[in-house]
């Protein structure tokens, strides 16, 4: 398995420390999860444009109702890129940080006309200049190698994701933790891949945290994805992520053998948490041309609110378990 590289990453304007980065002021975002071109190999032509068409209509929706976007990417380490200042917000961010940001890193398997398709998202619908970009090197946004200090099996598991002993990890970039950034927050709607794994984690991650987490059924991807739009995806998804839910949720002993899930099985995630408080707080949306409620713009982010109703793999994360 190929192992992450382990040379600090460059940086651009507009990057900054933690000293520069205050929390999110809204009390409503959108997590777009892992859409890089990588994470599109599994897609025929026609798949990977009705799933893009569908991030790009939630994305749509959130910025037209003043709800934050923020954009989530399967990287080697747990960094925040905030909204850059002054200039055109609306604009896109450039080449250089969608490379920088792992969202153009691409993948030996990938289809030559994916790239075209992805260009194309990114330059229409990609994260723009006033939106935050989250890198995160586990399948949880909220997860740190800090989690892992004194629990020997948990870390395991963590070095599992990334191929790298937990003492060699990098640490958060710039200070400022996915936790710190969305403290204010209480309602997120999540999207993109792997639906099973990074997705469906990352709204277990935000519901052990109090938050509502609500993932857009009609809006995700992963290796088993039916290559259809509508009801039809929109059934798929929502009941496989329920069945994986219901598992670690209600059945962890099940998951002792399972490579992806299993650490949910140890106790240590639930011991220190009300399984069915998490599942309350959980829940899916389908439809993705309906519009989210109207809220007011975000301080020092994109306007863009919602209700509640809840991989690129870099190289080092196991094969088995990205998108």
């Amino acid at each position: 398995m190929q192992k992450h590289d382990t040379e600090p990453v460059s940086k651009y304007a507009g990057r900054g420390d933690s000293s520069e980065i205050q929390p999110l002021q809204a009390k409503s975002a959108g997590l777009v999860v892992d859409v890089q071109l990588g994470g599109l190999q599994h897609l025929d032509e026609k798949g990977a444009k009705n799933y893009l068409d569908s991030i790009a209509k939630s994305v749509k929706n959130l910025r037209d109702s003043n709800t934050p976007v923020i954009w989530v990417t399967m990287s080697d380490r747990n960094e925040i890129y905030p909204p850059e200042k002054g200039g055109n917000g609306n604009a896109p961010r450039s080449a250089a940080q969608m490379q920088e940001t792992d969202f153009t890193r691409s993948d030996p398997n990938n289809p030559p006309k994916h790239q075209a398709l992805f260009d194309k998202f990114l330059k229409d619908h990609g994260p723009r200049r006033n939106e935050a970009v989250m890198c995160k090197q586990f399948f949880d946004l909220f997860t740190k190698p800090e989690d892992a200090k004194t629990d020997p099996a948990y870390a395991k598991h963590m070095e599992g994701q990334t191929g790298i002993p937990l003492d060699k990890q990098k640490k958060t970039g710039n200070g400022m933790t996915a936790e710190k950034y969305l403290e204010n927050v209480k309602d997120l709607k999540i999207m993109g891949g792997n639906a099973g794994v990074c997705v469906m984690e990352t709204a277990i991650g935000a519901a052990q945290r109090g938050k509502k987490a609500e993932i857009m059924a009609g809006a995700v991807t992963d290796r088993d994805d039916p290559q259809q739009s509508g009801q039809k995806r929109e059934g798929f998804f929502k009941q496989k992520i329920k069945n994986r839910l219901d598992k670690i949720l209600n059945r962890p002993g099940s998951l002792k053998n399972d490579p992806t899930h299993k650490h949910f099985s140890s106790g240590r995630i639930l011991a220190q948490n009300n399984a069915a408080a998490i599942g309350r707080n959980i829940s899916f949306k389908t439809g993705t041309s309906s519009r989210f409620a109207r809220s007011k713009p975000a301080v020092a982010s994109a306007a863009i609110s919602g209700r509640n109703s809840a991989s690129v793999r870099r190289p080092g994360h196991n094969s088995s378990r990205g998108i």
